[in-house]
């Protein structure tokens, strides 16, 4: 109600927008409206952009005004792109180069940790505030404030019908595009009607999907001055010649850019200070506290000195992790204080050799004869080395994916996730829907809402994990964006619910309400293979032919032949490959996917 009060401030735009509507016969005396007037407000696949919506008052005559989108994103955008096929430019795990022209390849293509530690602070609610009144409505804001809110939030196949209607026309900028696997995300956009714009790397795997026609625009960033990302990539967008509807991202590392760049374009997003909380682990865990949940005992840790303080206020068992990380990387347990220091240097050097690749943090490769103890080793120093010492959770650890609409939970459910690869923390796979009891899945989930509410997250795909602990149930972590791997297919497929259109619609700023079945659908289990040793992978085909074995839905590897996997004893365990099992009851599913692990064998040569 706020945000439509402060961009009705636009009068003439308003006022154009309502001439046009009597023109076309609206329906609803009251002003709410229906499926009809969507209609007129997006014509399907002919709806062309236009530029704010304040240029509406120059096309009032009659027979002319539609809220037609004028011009053409390619059109109105400078290309710029590298050639050479994808090989040329993707990085693989483990194998990065020293070689310098890779090197500027990798700083031009991928957002460093510098990138993020340069972006602008919050701005004031009085400047936000500014940026509102400032800020014409969009043709998708317009239309919402004709349709009325019950309409809007019926969490039945009619409303959710509807508020697909609004995604069709609309412009989403998408800041960096994540990995190649995230195709689906963009395809699923395309089908919606959504005109999709990616910001990445001028490299970026993504171009070609501007030449597939599933994406309207590509926009090449480079990355390599890092203290001016944001102003470039803000710079970007208002230059397009039209104006996004909602921007969004499905990548970790990008979330505090996407965060400050819709507060600056006066688009829907969750604010910047409760992002940078949310990442920030011992930040969370602050919070938690002031809100009175049940947290960690845990201890910020900048170098050794802190480890007398950090064993005083946790003791052992405990678990060191980067206040900033992701995918396990840098996660271990420690027992002894000896046990610490050798850790600590251990994945110091691990972080030093992170890269961020295609919007996640992905593994690198180093040596343990390097100097770790070298501010400058690894091919970037761009990954944020403080950590967080915390006691160690027993218990069964789960997923929780939360969907927020306007500071409201409209979605929670729980994924198990089975017992990792310790002392690393390394996923070895899950099940959906969740078998704990149902008083426990009842405690997490108000645990876990509870958590992203006191950050102050308000819209949107979170992924949280926690664990249920014999204390009860504790929190590991918030991610402020939709889980990767499995997570998008299994609320899919067993509850209906698909995560990629719920976040699209709180980007746009339409509400979310997907309707949610009484039981689950179909059961999942999914299997997450991990190298018990250090070697190559050597040649066989020992994953791809479960793809046809009953009850699997897809074996995947990771890994190809001649590549360098790591094992638990020498740090963190590469992932192999995954499999996915489907079955009536979920007792089912984990049966067939333990039957084919005990079957597996992965072609390892172990290093001599």
């Amino acid at each position: 109600e706020c945000l439509a009060s402060e961009r009705a401030t636009n009068v003439m735009a308003r006022s154009a927008l309502s001439e046009a509507l009597k023109q076309r016969g609206s329906k609803d005396g009251d002003g709410s409206s229906g499926e009809e007037d969507i209609r007129l407000e997006r014509r399907s696949s002919s709806v062309v952009l236009t530029p704010r919506m304040s240029a509406l008052a120059e096309r009032q005559e009659a027979g002319a005004f539609s809220l037609e989108r004028m011009g053409s994103l390619s059109q109105s955008l400078q290309t710029r792109r590298r050639g050479g096929d994808e090989e040329t430019y993707l990085l693989r795990e483990n194998s990065l180069p020293v070689d310098e022209e890779v090197v500027a390849s990798l700083k031009s293509n991928f957002l460093s940790e510098a990138a993020i530690d340069a972006l602008p602070p919050p701005i004031s609610s009085l400047q936000r505030e500014r940026i509102l009144r400032e800020t014409p409505q969009s043709p998708t804001f317009e239309v919402l404030n004709r349709i009325s809110f019950q309409k809007l939030t019926d969490q039945s196949e009619k409303g959710q019908k509807l508020r697909l209607k609004l995604l069709r026309g609309s412009v989403v900028v998408f800041f960096l595009a994540g990995y190649e696997g995230k195709r689906f995300v963009y395809e699923t956009a395309k089908k919606l009607g959504v005109r999709c714009v990616v910001v990445d790397g001028p490299d970026c795997w993504a171009t070609q999907l501007e030449d597939e026609g599933i994406i309207e625009k590509f926009i090449p960033l480079d990355m390599t001055e890092a203290e001016t990302v944001f102003e470039r990539a803000l710079e970007a967008i208002k230059s397009m010649g039209v104006d996004p509807d909602g921007i969004c991202t499905f990548c970790e590392v990008a979330v505090p850019v996407v965060s400050r760049l819709s507060e600056h374009l006066g688009l829907p997003g969750n604010p910047p200070a409760a992002v940078d909380k949310a990442r920030d682990k011992h930040a969370t865990r602050e919070a938690m506290r002031e809100a009175g949940l049940p947290s960690p005992n845990c201890c910020l840790i900048e170098s050794e000195a802190d480890f007398p303080k950090a064993m005083e206020l946790v003791g052992f068992p405990a678990v060191i992790k980067p206040i900033n990380g992701a995918a396990s990387i840098g996660v271990v347990r420690v027992n002894s204080e000896a046990d610490l220091r050798k850790q600590y240097k251990k994945v110091r050097a691990e972080m030093k050799y992170a890269v961020v690749k295609s919007g996640a943090l992905t593994q690198g490769h180093y040596s343990e004869e390097e100097e770790i103890e070298d501010k400058d080793a690894g091919p970037q120093n761009s990954v944020l080395l403080q950590m967080l010492m915390e006691e160690y959770l027993d218990g069964v650890e789960i997923d929780c994916d939360v969907i927020l609409s306007d500071g409201i939970s409209v979605y929670s459910k729980i994924t198990d996730n089975w017992p990792t690869y310790e002392p690393w923390f390394n996923e070895t796979g899950d099940n959906c829907p969740s078998i704990l009891p149902q008083y426990q899945i009842d405690e997490m989930e108000k645990l876990c809402i509870g958590t992203v509410k006191a950050l102050g997250l308000t819209t949107g795909v979170l992924h949280v994990e926690a664990k249920y602990t014999s204390r009860g149930p504790r929190l590991i972590e918030v991610n402020c964006r939709m889980g990767g791997g499995q997570v998008h297919s299994n609320n899919l497929a067993v509850w209906g619910v698909d995560l990629v259109v719920e976040h699209l619609l709180t980007a746009i700023g339409v509400p979310s309400r997907p309707p949610v079945p009484e039981k689950p659908k179909r059961c999942r289990s999914n299997l997450a293979i991990n190298s018990d040793t250090t070697g190559i992978m050597g040649p066989g085909d020992w994953i791809s032919k479960w793809n046809d074995y009953p009850g699997v839905i897809r074996a995947e590897s990771l890994v190809n032949e001649g590549d360098h996997v790591t094992g638990p004893s020498d740090g963190l365990p590469s992932w192999l490959a995954e499999i996915w099992c489907e079955a009536d009851t979920v007792e089912e599913a984990i049966a067939l996917v333990r039957k084919i692990e005990a079957d597996v064998v992965p072609p390892i040569i172990p290093k001599k």
